[in-house]
């Protein structure tokens, strides 16, 4: 699905997302999926996906809207770390990301 792959791309460049996760992140599994599609509209697909970096998993919730001419807007982009810690990475917004400084 080229949306979920523009999503991936999004989750890989932000910065909360590598403090959580590490480096070389990427979808373990697709848990979950709910398409919707409106005529002369677009639609709308949200995705549960489990994603994986070098230092932790989590879970990725995802919410977006492809519009005609394959324009995608990313709606909701929710993060859960290992320990159940949730991170919201449009506003970017959530707990302290962790570091690897002493």
């Amino acid at each position: 699905d080229p949306a979920l792959l523009q999503v991936m791309a999004r989750v890989r460049e932000d910065p909360i997302a590598r403090g959580v996760l590490g480096e070389d992140i990427r979808l373990e599994s697709l848990e979950g999926e709910s398409l919707s599609t409106m005529i002369g509209v677009g639609r709308r697909n949200a995705y549960l996906v489990r994603v994986r970096g070098r230092k932790s998993e989590g879970m990725l919730m995802a919410a977006i809207e492809a519009g005609e001419g394959g324009r995608v807007r990313i709606g909701a982009l929710t993060l859960t770390g290992p320990h159940g810690e949730v991170y919201n990475l449009v506003s970017g917004t959530g707990p302290p990301t962790p570091t690897n400084s002493i």
